[in-house]
């Protein structure tokens, strides 16, 4: 396996004493690539380990645009040859015994952009004003009350102050500790998001630690709902464009000729509708010329077809289940076929 240059004088640097810090989408740009997968994870890890490094907080584990700290690591190198993705259509990198630190599909919390993008604070002594202020400023319901960011002496909200103000009898709270919330939740940068979900619906926001125990960021059920629509979009934009490709094809098509584009290499499967093919079958089917002729689509057949290769890549980019953001390039490629596969309906 080659190890990027990029690494090893990086490398060189923390053994002579430096500090090294980099985002992980540069160290994944250095490999080549522009989001995680299981295979691409691999890879780096076991780059990682014959330099003798490590990253602090785990490269995996965090937003692709938070900051890493390289540092020497203790663990022994493995042994194993690292498998490298062959990109075939709706292939999934087999999982195995490589010897390698193991990758799981687990989605953490520092994987959010606002777990590692810092927090706005109030001390607890400060005027009240100045909470109220920073709140209205940034558009926040809450801000976390703290000297140095490790030493958290709770919360201050909307919500908190309005319950201060109720119980005292002159109505009126003049310093943050006077409204302070001391009910607050903290989770680590390397907590699997699933298991932090209830904690974070149930407060609404929960303060992110990192390894040196410090604010990282505040993570809200907002962030928990941007992240679901960032995941589910492009599986839902995929599910529409296969149900709508399927409804051309078995409208013209019969098992028959279906199964002519089945891969060869899988001729048992048995083919009763388009719905037993795969994203490339229908390529391969519609593309020949005796078949498209017969869709009558206003379409020029081979743009048509770069147009499904195109997402079919993405689709399978899409199938190594990348904790990553899609591209925006990416995502709008199915969204325009999509939206031109609606109007030939």
């Amino acid at each position: 396996m080659s190890i990027p240059a990029q690494l090893i004088d990086a490398a060189q640097s923390v053994q002579a004493g430096s500090r090294r810090r980099v985002k992980v989408r540069t160290l994944l740009s250095w490999f080549g690539h522009k989001r995680r997968g299981s295979s691409v994870v691999w890879i780096i890890r076991r780059a990682l380990q014959d330099l003798g490094l490590g990253t602090d907080p785990d490269f995996a584990t965090v937003g692709i645009d938070a900051f890493v700290n390289l540092s020497l690591a203790t663990a022994k190198p493995s042994n194993g040859e690292g498998d490298v993705d062959n990109g075939e259509d709706e292939s999934i990198r087999d999982t195995r015994d490589t010897g390698a630190q193991a990758t799981d599909p687990a989605l953490y919390v520092g994987m959010l952009p606002a777990a590692t993008s810092g927090v706005v604070s109030v001390k607890r002594d400060n005027n009240l004003s100045v909470a109220v202020t920073k709140m209205m400023y940034h558009n926040y319901s809450q801000l976390p009350v703290t000297q140095d960011l490790r030493r958290i002496d709770g919360m201050i909200s909307w919500r908190s102050i309005g319950v201060a103000r109720t119980k005292k009898e002159d109505a009126d709270c003049e310093y943050v500790r006077d409204c302070l919330d001391k009910d607050y939740s903290t989770v680590e940068l390397d907590t699997p998001l699933l298991d932090a979900v209830a904690e974070i619906a149930q407060q609404e926001a929960v303060l992110v630690l990192g390894p040196d125990k410090r604010i990282t960021g505040i993570v809200t059920t907002s962030d928990l709902s941007l992240k679901y629509h960032e995941l589910a979009a492009p599986f839902l934009l995929l599910q529409e464009i296969e149900y709508r490709l399927r409804l051309l094809i078995d409208e013209v098509f019969s098992r028959e000729e279906m199964a002519e584009a089945r891969d060869p290499r899988d001729d048992r499967r048995q083919i009763r509708s388009a719905a037993d093919l795969s994203f490339g079958e229908y390529i391969r089917l519609v593309e020949a010329r005796k078949n498209w002729h017969r869709l009558t689509l206003p379409l020029d057949r081979r743009v048509f077809v770069k147009l499904l290769r195109d997402v079919r890549d993405v689709r399978n980019e899409i199938m190594h289940f990348s904790p990553d953001d899609l591209s925006s390039e990416n995502l709008d490629k199915i969204e325009k076929l999509r939206k031109l596969l609606e109007l030939l309906a």
